[in-house]
């Protein structure tokens, strides 16, 4: 043991110098260690400090940056764009110290120097997008307010940037007119009558007055307005009843009147009998004891201040023409009004000197006129209307007696505001002196002297018309009267009387003061025994004899005209109003274009085709209107109208229907009655379809963006147009909610766009005798109109380009597209169902057809009719009638037109179709040989059939051709050509020759159903479901797909242990009697009733509704929905996915829609089920019918030998 152990043993020299050698391994171990931690614990250190200094470089450059900004920040900028700039150019700052920052670094590393750049380039972008917005401002007048909308309404995509700008600039708008309104003043001219003064330290200092232009319409004092003026009393609050203080007359005045000037003013005490000055001052006193205003006693106590907008200024203005080429009678008018007061002369020039001018009457007669124009546009314009002959013609009767008078020097009543009449200066040279003078009293010429005449005049007017007195005062003429010449002539006296007492001046030579029943009055012949008004033959002459005039010289050639004899001919025939009514304005609209378009009143105008044809019209009638007059009362909208056509239009498209009113409906009663009829029921029948007519139509994209107005009245154009048969000699009351088309309607319209509208309107109904009376209504009383014009139009579609040309290639050159509109017509001539620009007829069944090659695609509601009058039933129809001798007979007649409707409908629409494009089919073969489609010979009918066989057409194509044939002459009522040897041998034959094979779809099985529902057995996709609750329905009830896709919710009837399904339209089912499906309840998976249910409650259904069953679905964020809009599904959809779900299950198999109907009888057959129930569920007639669905199993077909006993 001993000497084992001694010998398996180390020796203590080699214990030794391993313990050296695991020494020295662990010693360097360590000394790599703590080398490594070193190295690394430098390299972490050095990246520390660099990471330290790089902060504290961007710390210390985004200090210096807050630093900056904040020293800078408390600046108040004065303009928005220069602080924009400001903040631009800090955000570049910034960037570039941010380079910089990067490479002042001792080490520079690639990161360094990437970071740099990408400063620098956002720099350049910051740049960039401030050039853009500094153009944006700067090519928008409303500056940097669309910079602002802008950039606070960010889009992403640059490609919408323009737009984006549009809408910035939009809203701008939108807010600056905001703001304005806000801003806006609450009077016309009031103003606070301080302002203040901003210090350089933003502080205001006391207030500093603020001198107003023009002068105060109160005192006529200068630098203030009537609201400031302290002499304006505090419970007056319109000008027009400014009141009056007697300390006016007292107040000093700034300009030195001369002293004849004064003399004038004390001259008004002493009254001369031939002069007028000073007369409605010395009869103050019946005018305050009348109860005159106090603006209009201080008129005529202190003198009228002329309305100042502006102070004009100084200036001294020649003489006219007129006047310097008349000096014996300026000279002679000036002495006069010398000698009157009207007039004084000034020592010293007057402030303005205005020109003289003399005018002309129409009989030649001077008279001397202050021409104004240099004061006249700084007067504040009065909005005021005169009593004319209109205003006559509705307060005179029938019957009435009449008298008329007339003031002298009717403006000369009235006296000016002392301070004022050195605005009203004028100057004469009298050999070689030239001398001053002053108007004292209203000049003619004056812009406001009409208005202020009026004014004053108005009280006497109303005092009058207190006692119970009808009187009309147009400036100095005035017409009064009663119902009886004793009381007109009692009357006569007062008014002459008052007059006077009022201190008005008369002129005796023009006043009629005898009573009359015919009187002429401002160029109209009141006769009041027939109670009428027309204009004087004289001015219906003068009016003819300028438009020859400028007609012939247009037959000329010439169509430049001076724009002040235009200007005159509308003038004149804008005059006769009262008698023709607004007729006058919508028929010279477009010589007002013309007149507008004038470089001067000094220039000429170019005479347009339309104003050329308003000055014919005139020409031709405005003898015929005058004639025919006005009655008195006349212009009012009459009680009882024909027709009322309710119009209204949106962004889409325009609507509208017409209301026949009772009084037409009794006249068609009462005629009716006189043709032997006395039937009320019959006769209403007859008549109701007349009584509601709607219409309504599309925009194209072009039309939906023009104004509301183009709209509303565009769609009362097309409306009429499109009725303009059934509104014929009628009148018609326009409803719209429009005011602006009703006034358009009235009067024409100022914009060229819309008075062609109206113009086609107005020529329309004169084309028809259509009398158009417009009414306004509010909007919520239009509101079915408001619908119609939302309405989409269901039949509004149309044919592709490409499949047009297909038949253009086929069947062409088309060159009367009968069913279009302005949109979608193919051929240059189309009829179109309501107006539009462009068609040849509205209704295309209203024309005739013949002569065209046609192009038919109608709506499918319209099939019928398009059918009807390509096969000519209607004349057929028409042509028996006639024949029987009821064509006479109004009900007869009406009857006669449905019977070709109701005719048409011995076939479903379906087939109906389909022989009709047979039968055209068969038209183009036989008149392309040159023979007669209908009635047709037997023997042309069997060489097309002969043709057809030879072109290799199957057995189906030949006996839809004989059908439709068949079809067509039976409802012209004539022979059947098809009855026939040879067309019946054809027949055979092609059943034979001509048959196609049949290719089955394969059945499903119930098997194959259990399968692919419990494939989903537990799925809650709506649309995996509705998929199935198709596949289970067409299965278990036979279904075509027809009868699937025509499913209402209401047609489902859920019972306990059954359902029942009401199948309205089926294609056996011939007379619409409806169908009814009743289907078990089942045990398996496959249960028809329960995934009804579970569709049901996926899909939310209410069972009482009228939407189909099966719509289409939607899928949004995963969850699949049915669409809201009510449409059924169509039939490639239903396809694909049945086909889909079934080969799931069965992938091997050729399977179809057929399948599911074929399916559920082969099984039933199978189950033994009576044959007669099988028939009855599928809806068969024939067991023919019902054998090509059913596919007997191989056990039946072997039974069959294996009962032989074989």
């Amino acid at each position: 043991m001993d000497s084992a152990g001694e010998a398996g043993g180390m020796s203590p020299t080699t214990r030794h110098f391993i313990s050296n050698e695991v020494q020295k391994a662990v010693d360097a171990s360590q000394n790599n260690l703590l080398t490594s931690m070193q190295t690394m614990m430098d390299a972490n250190f050095t990246n520390f400090r660099q990471s330290i200094e790089t902060t504290q470089k961007d710390l210390s450059t985004t200090q210096l940056a807050k630093i900056e900004e904040s020293m800078f920040g408390s600046y108040k900028f004065k303009r928005h764009g220069n602080e924009a700039q400001y903040r631009g150019n800090i955000q570049v700052i910034s960037k570039l110290r941010e380079a910089d920052t990067n490479l002042e670094n001792q080490h520079i590393t690639i990161d360094n120097v990437t970071s740099a750049r990408d400063r620098i380039k956002e720099g350049i972008d910051l740049l960039n997008e401030r050039q853009k917005l500094i153009k944006i401002a700067d090519s928008s007048p409303l500056g940097w307010k669309v910079v602002t909308e802008y950039q606070a309404n960010p889009i992403a995509d640059n490609s919408d940037d323009e737009k984006k700008i549009s809408k910035a600039q939009a809203r701008a708008e939108k807010k600056a007119k905001e703001s304005k309104k806000q801003k806006s003043r609450p009077h016309r001219y009031a103003r606070q009558p301080y302002t203040t003064t901003p210090n350089r330290f933003g502080r205001s200092e006391e207030p500093v007055p603020v001198s107003r232009p023009g002068n105060c319409f109160k005192c006529g004092g200068k630098g203030h307005w009537v609201r400031e003026c302290k002499k304006q009393s505090t419970d007056v609050k319109e000008i027009s009843i400014d009141s009056f203080s007697l300390s006016d007359l007292k107040s000093d005045h700034s300009t030195i009147l001369c002293k004849e000037s004064v003399c004038s003013v004390l001259h008004s005490e002493s009254i001369n009998s031939n002069s007028p000055v000073g007369r409605l001052r010395h009869h103050l006193d019946k005018w305050v004891e009348t109860g005159a205003s106090s603006y209009c006693i201080e008129v005529i106590q202190s003198g009228y201040k002329l309305p100042f907008r502006n102070l004009p200024e100084g200036v001294s203005l020649k003489n006219n023409r007129s006047a310097l080429d008349n000096p014996e009678f300026v000279i002679q008018e000036i002495n006069e009004l010398l000698q009157k007061g009207c007039v004084s002369e000034m020592t010293l020039k007057p402030k303005i000197i205005n020109p003289l001018t003399v005018a002309y009457n129409r009989k030649g007669k001077p008279r001397l006129v202050l021409d104004c124009r240099h004061i006249n546009m700084h007067l504040f314009k009065f909005k005021y209307r005169y009593e004319d002959s209109e205003v006559a013609r509705d307060i005179f009767e029938k019957g009435d007696f009449l008298f008329s008078y007339d003031l002298k020097s009717a403006y000369h009543h009235i006296p000016m505001y002392v301070d004022h009449r050195v605005y009203l200066g004028f100057s004469w040279n009298f050999g070689n002196k030239t001398r001053y003078f002053v108007y004292n009293v209203l000049p003619f010429g004056l812009s406001t002297a009409g208005f202020i005449f009026s004014k004053v005049t108005r009280h006497f007017v109303k005092h009058v018309r207190s006692m119970d007195i009808k009187l009309v005062m147009y400036l100095d003429d005035g017409l009064a009267g009663s119902c009886s010449y004793s009381e007109a002539l009692r009357i006569s006296e007062l008014v002459k009387t008052e007059l006077q007492s009022f201190g008005f001046l008369l002129a005796h030579d023009k006043c009629d003061w005898e009573p009359k029943q015919v009187a002429q009055w401002l160029g109209f012949q009141w006769n009041l025994e027939e109670g009428t008004i027309r204009v004087t033959s004289d001015r219906v002459h003068r009016v003819l004899s300028l438009l020859r005039e400028i007609l012939r010289q247009v037959g000329r050639g010439q169509v430049l005209f001076s724009a002040k004899l235009i200007a005159s001919l509308v003038g004149q025939i804008i005059s006769t109003k009262a008698v023709i009514g607004d007729e006058v304005r919508r028929s010279t609209r477009y010589l007002y274009f013309c007149i507008e378009g004038r470089a001067s009143w000094n220039s000429k105008v170019k005479l347009s085709t339309e104003a050329i044809k308003e000055m014919t019209f005139w020409n031709e009638n405005i003898e015929k209107l005058n004639a025919h007059g006005a009655h008195l009362k006349s212009f009012s909208l009459p009680d009882e109208s024909d027709f009322q056509l309710f119009s209204d239009a949106s962004n889409t498209g325009f609507g509208g229907f017409l209301i026949q009113t009772d009084s037409l409906y009794s006249q068609d009663i009462e005629s009716a009655q006189q043709q032997g009829c006395d039937d009320r029921d019959q006769i209403h029948g007859s008549l109701i379809s007349r009584g509601r007519d709607q219409v309504h139509g599309s925009w194209t994209s072009s039309e939906s963006v023009k104004s509301s107005t183009w709209r509303e009245l565009e769609s009362v154009h097309r409306i009429i147009q499109t009725k303009s048969v059934e509104l014929g000699n009628s009148n018609v009351k326009v409803i719209s909610d429009n005011k602006n088309v009703c006034h358009i309607l009235r009067v024409g319209s100022k914009t060229d766009e819309l008075q062609n509208i109206a113009n086609d309107i107005f020529e329309s109904c004169k084309e028809n005798r259509i009398t158009i009376f417009p009414y306004w209504v509010p909007r919520n009383e239009n509101q079915e109109a408001d619908s119609l014009s939302r309405m989409s139009d269901r039949d509004d579609w149309g044919l592709s380009q490409s499949v047009f040309n297909t038949l253009e290639v086929r069947y062409g050159p088309h060159d009367y597209d009968r069913f279009a509109c302005h949109y979608n017509n193919k051929c240059q001539r189309f009829s179109s169902k309501v107006w539009c620009p462009g068609t040849n007829g509205v209704n295309a069944f209203m024309h005739s057809w013949s002569g065209y090659n046609n192009l038919i695609v109608p709506p499918p509601s319209m099939a019928a009719e398009a059918i009807n009058k390509c096969l000519g039933i209607q004349r057929g129809i028409n042509a028996a009638v006639e024949q029987s001798g009821a064509a006479n007979n109004i009900f007869m007649e009406d009857l006669a037109a449905k019977m070709s409707h109701f005719v048409v409908m011995c076939k479903s629409e379906n087939t109906a179709s389909t022989y009709f494009g047979h039968f055209k089919r068969w038209s183009a073969f036989i008149k392309g040989q040159g023979f007669q489609d209908i009635p047709a010979q037997p023997i042309h009918v069997a060489l097309y059939i002969t043709h057809l066989l030879d072109r290799g057409s199957s057995s189906h194509v030949i006996n839809h051709a004989i059908y439709a044939i068949k079809w067509a002459h039976d409802l012209n009522g004539m022979a059947d050509p098809t009855n026939n040897s040879y067309v019946r041998s054809l027949q055979e034959a092609a059943k034979r020759i001509a048959t196609p094979k049949v290719v089955r779809k394969d059945p499903v099985s119930t098997e194959l159903l259990i399968s692919l529902c419990d494939l989903h057995a537990n799925s809650n996709d709506l649309l995996i479901v509705r998929d199935l609750c198709m596949i289970l329905f067409s299965f278990a009830g036979f279904l075509r797909f027809d009868e699937l896709s025509n499913l209402k919710c209401c047609d489902v009837k859920l019972f306990e242990h059954y359902m029942s399904l009401q199948i309205n339209r089926s294609k056996t089912d011939q007379y619409r009697q409806g169908n009814e499906i009743l289907i078990a309840k089942g045990q398996t998976s496959a249960c028809p009733m329960s995934m009804m249910s579970r569709y049901i409650t996926l899909a939310c259904l209410d069972l009482q509704s009228s939407d189909f069953l099966f719509k289409p679905i939607f899928r949004s964020k995963g969850i699949s929905k049915l669409v809201y809009k009510n449409k059924k599904l169509s039939y490639t959809t239903a396809r694909e996915t049945i086909v889909s779900r079934l080969k799931s299950v069965n992938p091997n198999a050729n399977f179809g829609l057929h399948s599911l109907r074929s399916g559920g009888a082969t099984a039933a057959v199978a189950g033994d089920v009576n044959e007669r129930c099988v028939k009855r569920h599928g809806r068969w007639k024939c067991d023919t019918s019902k054998d090509m669905y059913i596919v007997d199993q191989i056990s039946s077909r072997l039974s069959v030998s294996q009962q032989l006993g074989l």
